[in-house]
């Protein structure tokens, strides 16, 4: 997460921006989304609360930096809703595009979401 917070979320290739969007919407939510909404009490253990506080702050500041660059990418949302497949080829639209799944990510973190409300 902080390799993609220290450098702003900017991508130099296709490649990049690619890895940046599967780790973020992929991977990293559905880390989160698992943790959040086991059910078994057997996994529910301290361990498991230390390694969910970690993976939060570090989730929280990826956001709250995502936030603060989020506004410079304004101007693309236009073409994006005119090309909703934009962000596969513009490390710009791919930046503004995070902002869905993070937002959903908070959500479930806040217990904004019926799934993790039992956590």
């Amino acid at each position: 997460m902080q390799e993609y917070s220290s450098k702003k979320f900017y991508c130099q290739s296709q490649e990049e921006i690619h890895e940046m969007q599967q780790y973020l919407t992929g991977e990293l939510f559905i880390y989160i989304d698992n943790i959040l909404t086991m059910e078994s009490e057997n996994f529910k253990t301290q361990e498991t609360l230390d390694v969910l506080q970690k993976v939060v702050r570090e989730f929280l500041k990826l956001f709250i930096d995502w936030l603060e660059v989020a506004p410079a990418y304004d101007a693309w949302e236009g073409p994006m809703l005119k090309h909703p497949d934009l962000y596969l080829v513009s490390a710009e639209a791919a930046i503004l595009q995070l902002g869905e799944t993070l937002f959903e990510s908070v959500d479930l973190i806040f217990n904004g979401n019926k799934r993790s409300a039992n956590f």
